[in-house]
């Protein structure tokens, strides 16, 4: 399978988003959430008693993270996987989201959503993600979901630690 249609069917079973946040006191904060894509973003209901939600709500901004099941990878060090950095919005109940997400989650959707403490929040990419899917075979997907290899770093060995730790280097000096 080309890395086109690899990525145009990786989220067809992934029902989480990882997802990682930081705080204004940049206190890094990670956990998951079910989620659901529509269009060009994608949707959770998260609760306020999470760390996330502060700091979604104050942020705006957090890495989502979606990664091959472990009982179906080949190699763990090489998990399929699709990044993105996004723009996080609280919006309001939305009965097209909520539609979507309940027709992929049941009744505890309905649950979820009468909990006081849940909120609907949307999750936006705002620059190109990164969808890695072997060794040395990792792509960016630009906004408009065209994938394309990244050229220049798929050189194993030391080149390419001794580029990374050269450029850190020169970037604390």
């Amino acid at each position: 399978m080309d890395a086109q249609k690899e990525y145009e069917s990786f989220l067809d079973d992934k029902l989480t988003a990882i997802i990682s946040s930081i705080s204004d006191e940049g206190e890094i904060e990670t956990s998951y959430s079910p989620y659901v894509k529509m269009g060009d973003s994608f949707y959770c209901y998260l609760s306020a008693v999470a760390k996330h939600y502060s700091n979604l709500y104050t942020t705006k901004r957090a890495n989502i993270l979606f990664i091959e099941d472990e009982g179906k990878c080949s190699n763990f060090y090489m998990r399929k996987r699709l990044k993105y950095s996004c723009e996080v919005s609280r919006v309001d109940d939305d009965e097209v989201i909520f539609k979507a997400l309940h027709d992929r989650f049941g009744e505890t959707i309905t649950t979820v959503r009468s909990m006081g403490d849940f909120s609907l929040f949307k999750f936006t990419p705002i620059e190109d993600g990164r969808f890695v899917i072997s060794f040395g075979g990792a792509y960016t997907v630009n906004l408009s979901g065209e994938v394309k290899r990244v050229k220049g770093y798929h050189k194993h060995g030391r080149e390419n630690i001794k580029r990374v730790e050269s450029s850190q280097k020169v970037e604390s000096s």
